[in-house]
């Protein structure tokens, strides 16, 4: 440990603010990969390869900037802390700050890292009064623990065999996940595609849509894609979106069916577990009419969203996805119903079954997220010197 000091990230590194250009046809599609802190969500740790949206060279000129081949990307806000290695020259948000690392005396790839290891402290850090947000001042006076190159090197050569394994791990979890899943939408098909329909109804004719104001200190309930709608501190992260902002939230209470209007499409609709807070992109419905079954309703619209006829329903409004925020929209779907006793036939002969894919998807979930605090805790004490390479 003694020969590690501590730097602030101000001497080590030269850290550029992002921005997102307006929305000019001639700014956007170009060759420039564009790095948003959702891009980094999805690489945390590792390298930007590809992002969701690209610039034109005139989009990066104006509103954006473009950062080096081998920088160091990070969050700063929505979430904070996430970070990657850029393969390529890339512009970048204003969610993102880049670190452009003083090679003399810091490895960009132990930077990462080290990033990843304060990642506490960096929340920490920020401030803000609509969302946090990390600022340049506080990230620059952020300090690390840096040895010298050669050890820094070691370092980096042990956490990439060591990552490596647990990635590999993780790969072949969320590989069991995704066939438990499809098993799920196969039984669903199987329940949904051929009930006898008694009659095609509205949604408005059977839900009403819950307007309450949002509980003030309650958690945040998030509709996730397999069907689970809880409090989104029990849950990891993966698997929905941040919002920057609680304006316009509303309140969910246990037993609500809740269908999230952007990602109901994949999946993300289900009867909430828990009370709480939700955004407004959700429509929180109960029961209007006792002939229907609130459990059934929600697994059916889900098979409807995974098997695909959501999308045909609703305008894209972004990639991969499909607009139900208007509440008209969605209420007015005309859908074929089965009477009440087909209703929860079909809910009892689904349970036994969901129920076991439920308890085998937790165990992986489980799995996954004992895998992440160990990575975590892996980085943390790699590059701080607590444990010798």
């Amino acid at each position: 440990m003694s020969s590690f000091e501590r730097v602030p990230l101000r001497h080590l590194a030269r850290i550029l603010g992002g921005g997102t250009p307006s929305t000019s046809p001639t700014y956007w599609g170009g060759n420039i990969p564009f790095v948003t802190p959702k891009d980094l969500r999805a690489v945390d740790g590792t390298t930007v390869q590809h992002t969701e949206r690209s610039l034109t060279t005139e989009g990066a000129q104006n509103g954006s900037r473009i950062a080096p081949a081998n920088s160091v990307i990070l969050s700063i806000r929505a979430p904070i802390g996430y970070c990657a290695l850029l393969k390529t020259e890339s512009a970048f948000s204003q969610g993102c700050k880049a670190l452009i690392p003083n090679e003399e005396r810091i490895q960009q790839k132990f930077l990462m890292y080290s990033l990843s290891g304060v990642r506490e402290v960096l929340n920490s850090r920020a401030n803000g009064t609509t969302f946090f947000e990390l600022s340049s001042e506080s990230l620059s006076s952020v300090t690390i623990e840096v040895p010298s190159l050669r050890l820094q090197d070691r370092i980096v050569e042990f956490l990439d065999a060591e990552l490596g394994r647990i990635d590999t791990l993780q790969t072949g979890l969320q590989r069991l996940a995704d066939l438990v899943e499809e098993r799920r939408l196969a039984r669903l098909t199987s329940s949904f595609s051929s009930f006898d329909a008694a009659e095609k109804l509205k949604l408005k004719w059977i839900l009403k849509k819950r307007s309450e104001e949002a509980t003030p200190g309650s958690g945040t309930v998030t509709a996730f894609r397999d069907g689970q709608v809880t409090l989104r501190e029990l849950r990891r992260e993966d698997g929905y979106t941040f919002s920057e902002t609680e304006d316009g939230y509303q309140s969910v209470h246990e037993g609500d069916l809740v269908f999230h209007g952007l990602d109901g499409f994949a999946g993300a609709i289900g009867i909430a577990e828990k009370d709480g807070n939700c955004s407004p992109v959700y429509h929180v419905c109960s029961l209007r009419n006792p002939d229907y079954d609130l459990t059934f309703i929600a697994e059916y619209l889900r098979y409807l969203g995974l098997a695909g006829y959501l999308a045909t329903e609703a305008p894209n409004v972004r990639q991969r996805s499909v607009d139900f925020r208007n509440w008209d929209r969605f209420a007015n779907l005309l859908l074929p119903f089965p009477r009440l006793e087909e209703q929860r036939r079909i809910i009892a002969s689904l349970s036994a079954d969901l129920e076991q894919d439920e308890s085998f998807v937790q165990q992986v979930t489980q799995m996954q997220d004992l895998l992440k605090e160990r990575r975590s805790a892996l980085i943390t004490a790699a590059v701080t010197g607590e444990l010798e390479v």
